[in-house]
């Protein structure tokens, strides 16, 4: 990653949790702040302007689905990481609907949890410096999809879909490459830029949200056993 200090806000009511991760967070020169209820994370999103915030789904007040609905809905760019006591496919879905960008079920092990949070700084990097190198009115047109990369615009069948960075990128990449195969393990490297690319169902996720943000279950064809690639 790059020099430049990086801010971290936690969002999370258990206490002994919320003091760990700081602590872990901080020892890797990361900047942080603890929140505990939601009712109050908003206002320090918009006080502190993380680049990353780790937002539980169970808080009292708001509920960390309407909170990251909030900072979607708001002119903050910040990336979002939920956390969640329930291993539920439903709540990943329904996280991953409003704009997070990766999801970590409880119990969690702390170098998992950090090698997630890496991986989206690294991407966070990684987009900073493509910014002035990166043609920003490259343009995509594939079937009855459109993407354009500078607007971060997506319009399939006429329709406009408000995807999630993550899931834009996530298409863009499978539409602008139509004719090959991803595995699951090189869209987590591509996409998400994890460098041990073994966990699938964040992948599987994002492609089922995807679908149905399109009202087209086969605009992205699975592969059984291997993986993915665009067929809209």
């Amino acid at each position: 990653m790059s020099d430049r200090e990086y801010k971290v806000l936690i969002v999370e009511d258990e206490k002994i949790i919320a003091s760990a991760l700081a602590s872990r967070l901080q020892n890797q020169g990361l900047s942080t702040r603890i929140v505990s209820d939601g009712n109050q994370a908003m206002d320090q999103v918009r006080d502190f302007l993380p680049d990353l915030v780790i937002l539980d789904l169970m808080l009292p007040g708001k509920d960390g689905i309407v909170i990251a609905k909030e900072i979607r809905e708001s002119d903050i760019s910040t990336s979002i990481l939920m956390l969640t006591a329930r291993d539920d496919e439903a709540d990943m879905l329904t996280g991953f609907s409003v704009g997070a960008d990766d999801y970590v079920t409880k119990p969690f092990s702390p170098r998992e949890l950090m090698a997630r949070v890496n991986a989206i700084l690294r991407r966070t990097d990684k987009s900073s410096s493509e910014q002035g190198a990166k043609n920003h009115q490259e343009i995509i047109e594939v079937g009855n999809l459109y993407m354009n990369s500078a607007e971060v615009k997506a319009v399939y069948n006429g329709k406009e879909l408000y995807l999630t960075p993550t899931e834009f990128e996530l298409l863009s990449l499978l539409a602008s490459n139509q004719k090959k195969v991803f595995s699951r393990s090189q869209l987590l490297k591509a996409v998400w830029d994890w460098e041990n690319a073994h966990e699938t169902r964040t992948v599987d996720s994002h492609v089922k949200s995807i679908r149905k943000k399109s009202g087209d279950p086969k605009i992205i064809k699975t592969h059984h056993g291997y993986g993915y690639s665009f067929s809209g």
